[in-house]
């Protein structure tokens, strides 16, 4: 019988382990959102930003979809309310590259992706990841072969934008301001691509950006201002009684 040492297993499963890790905290995703200077939370698996007004970006890595097919495809950019909100009200506005979106006059009531009246629901929409159903808004673009950067995985970098050196990743970036929406309101941002059952008006949602790799705005809760409040107040009675 072959006899192996104690230490060598015990190395052996420290590789084995250690290379698992690796793959996962490197593995790119085909569709990714980030925000320049925005972090990820981990509470909700998000990439966000407290910042009224920047830039997202959409990215695209050829992989499981080829280059051709990424650049010949049409992607979608659904820009939600949260928390969810299921009737209509004037809720201010936001800018998206120029163009300013009424909230929700100019949104759609629902689950991305948006479909005509006779189409069927059945399951191909958008996950709901307790985001929707609500007012959203649904932009489409296309990738564009000369704007590359380097790869990078949005979710262990968050925030980092075109700063790695290489060409192999696809991105289209937009300017956003929402100093103009309601102040207890927030953007989520999902990013994804369709496709048209045979024979149907049924659109599915075809890839996606993974849930961890989408991004949102975020801004303090009521309690917690209330909590910030309450502790300013508690030192500046301090700082008057000394």
């Amino acid at each position: 019988m072959i006899k192996i040492h104690r230490r060598v297993l015990t190395s052996l499963a420290i590789l084995l382990v250690s290379s698992l890790l690796a793959g996962r905290v490197y593995a790119v995703p085909t569709l990714q959102l980030d925000i320049a200077g925005g972090s990820y939370d981990s509470g909700t698996e998000t990439i966000t930003t407290s910042s009224p007004s920047f830039s997202l970006y959409t990215y695209a890595t050829p992989g499981s979809v080829s280059l051709t097919d990424i650049l010949s495809d049409t992607y979608y950019l659904s820009i939600a309310l949260t928390p969810k909100i299921d009737f209509g009200a004037d809720l201010g506005s936001f800018i998206f590259n120029g163009t300013t979106i009424f909230a929700t006059g100019d949104m759609t009531y629902g689950t991305p992706p948006i479909e005509g009246s006779s189409a069927l629901f059945d399951g191909g929409d958008l996950g709901s990841h307790s985001i929707f159903d609500t007012y959203f808004y649904e932009v489409a673009f296309t990738f564009n072969s000369t704007q590359t950067t380097g790869v990078y995985n949005t979710q262990d970098n968050a925030g980092s934008g075109l700063i790695y050196a290489g060409d192999d990743m696809l991105y289209m970036d937009f300017d956003i301001d929402m100093s103009n929406l309601a102040s207890d309101y927030d953007l989520h941002f999902d990013l994804y691509n369709t496709a048209v059952r045979s024979g149907s008006t049924d659109i599915d949602i075809d890839d996606f950006a993974p849930f961890s790799h989408d991004a949102a705005t975020s801004v303090p809760e009521p309690s917690s201002l209330l909590l910030m409040g309450i502790a300013l107040l508690g030192i500046a009675i301090k700082s008057r009684q000394r």
